[in-house]
This record gives C-alpha cells, sequence and structure tokens, in this order.
C-alpha cells in the first residue's frame, strides 16, 4: 500500500469520527455522485457538500461541513479569508498553497489547516484539476462561524487561458 492510499485511509475515517451522523437523519448513507458540483462565481473553483450546510441533498449536521472541492486546470484562487477554520486533504494534482505568510507545494496526501480568519489562496500548477476532500467545523459547537464573512483579499487575477470548469460543471451558487 503506498503512502498516499496509507494516509488516505486513516484520514478519512478520522475525520468522519469527528462529525457523527445524527439520530435525526433519514439515512447514514450518501452516494456522492447524487449531489451536484457548485461552481463560483469565477468558475474555476467547484465543490460538492456532503455533509451539513443548506445547499440541498447533504446529509444534515449543524456542526460541520465536508465535501469534495477541486479547483481547475492551472487555476489561481484568489486571496481570501472566512471564519470557519478549514482542512483540505490533497487527492490528486499539484498546488502552490498559501496559508499566511507560508507557501508550499502540495500533492496527493498533503494535508493543510487554515485556522480562522487566515488569509489563503490556491494556485493550480498542472494541467489537470486539484481535487481535495474539504472540513469545516463550528469550534465548541459556535454555529455562528457558518454565517460568518467570506472575503476576498486581492483583486480577481486574470485566469490562464483554460484554466476554469464550463458552465456543464455544475450549478452556480455565488456571484463574485
Amino acid at each position: 500500500m503506498s503512502r498516499f492510499q496509507t494516509l488516505s485511509t486513516a484520514a478519512l475515517p478520522l475525520l468522519l469520527m469527528l462529525c457523527p451522523v445524527p439520530s435525526h437523519t433519514a439515512s447514514a448513507f450518501l452516494d456522492e455522485a447524487a449531489i451536484p458540483w457548485k461552481v463560483n462565481a469565477f468558475e474555476i473553483a467547484r465543490w460538492k457538500t456532503l455533509i451539513g450546510g443548506d445547499e440541498g441533498g447533504q446529509l444534515d449536521e449543524a456542526d460541520v461541513r465536508f465535501g469534495l472541492w477541486e479547483l481547475a486546470p492551472n487555476a489561481i484562487y484568489h486571496g481570501h479569508r472566512h471564519d470557519v477554520p478549514e482542512i483540505y486533504f490533497i487527492t490528486a494534482g499539484a498546488a502552490e498553497w498559501t496559508v499566511g505568510a507560508e507557501t508550499r507545494r502540495v500533492g496527493p496526501g498533503s494535508v493543510i489547516l487554515t485556522p480562522p480568519g487566515a488569509v489563503h489562496r490556491m494556485v493550480n500548477v498542472s494541467d489537470a484539476p486539484v481535487s481535495a476532500i474539504w472540513f469545516w467545523w463550528a469550534p465548541d459547537g459556535r454555529g455562528a462561524v457558518f454565517e460568518g464573512t467570506y472575503e476576498f483579499t486581492e483583486p480577481a487575477p486574470e485566469q490562464p487561458e483554460g484554466a476554469r470548469f464550463d458552465d456543464e460543471a455544475g450549478e452556480r451558487l455565488y456571484a463574485p
């Protein structure tokens, strides 16, 4: 078994242990293929919220958000911050990832922790999407963090040619 397979085999159950499915959920199972991708207004990032959230279709949980995320080939997700702490577990692709003043090249098996309010940005350095499992949580049960600000801290950059998901990649939720 590769190091990546070992890490992903260990990481996913750990994340899922942090967000048990509540008893009021109709089912403890979800087929991620049944959840459509949501695409940001810049058409460079898309995600599926599988647990928590109010986008529809996912398993219900008040204190966590969990799902899949992708950054389009060669795309730049410009600097932003939000009140919610965030974890990414990279499953495919390569990116230059910045959290605060620290930048690292990340790939499969990398884990990134973004504290609440920390400015972060991602630059896909390949011709393939960067894929990740993402996780947000409400520290100490403070669910209000999910309603907090999501602020871009720099202007949207000009994207390289082809650095976007097309209109058929999912439902656009947010305007720039």
